[in-house]
């Protein structure tokens, strides 16, 4: 019963989030075709896979210099988060936060070290992915603003993403 009457200031750290999320950030406007254009969060990712490089990079720097002016803000909720998650892991008797974390999706330690272990091992290939969409995209090496972009010389090369497939049946 305490516990549930306590959930009203669990949600605080949240609405504080929400509010300057939606709220308080402002982005500085970026010249995108020779206009002036504010990035938000509806436009951000269409942004981030603009076909000239200028616009993904001014548009990528305004999005994160307007979550970096409200640095404290965000770590002020993120450390009233993580003092809330804290209480109640204790008073849930939880050993600790990763094993209140895995009870939420019912994941035992050791599904997640595999996890997380094969990822490790498989960083390779995401390096070479990077290093494989660079060429394609004519740079030296990809930059923050690069990762999102999508260009045609990329979806002329898996052209079962016309047909609708995730995956290149014929090599699978």
């Amino acid at each position: 019963a305490l516990l549930s009457s306590l959930s009203p200031l669990a949600a605080i750290p949240e609405t504080i989030r929400d509010a300057a999320n939606d709220g308080d950030l402002k982005f500085q406007p970026i010249s995108l075709n020779g206009k002036s254009a504010e990035p938000t969060h509806g436009t951000i990712d269409e942004l981030l896979q603009s076909e000239y490089r200028s616009v993904r990079e001014a548009a990528y720097r305004s999005y994160t210099d307007g979550y970096l002016a409200q640095a404290k803000t965000f770590g002020a909720t993120l450390t009233s988060q993580v003092t809330t998650s804290l209480v109640f892991n204790r008073a849930r008797n939880f050993a600790n936060t990763f094993e209140k974390a895995l009870f939420s999706d019912a994941l035992g330690p050791r599904v997640y070290h595999a996890a997380m272990r094969s990822c490790r091992e498989h960083q390779p290939l995401f390096h070479r992915y990077f290093r494989a969409k660079a060429k394609i995209l004519g740079l030296k090496k990809l930059a923050e603003h690069d990762i999102e972009k999508v260009g045609a010389k990329l979806r002329e090369m898996m052209p079962w993403i016309k047909q609708g497939a995730l995956v290149d049946k014929a090599k699978n």
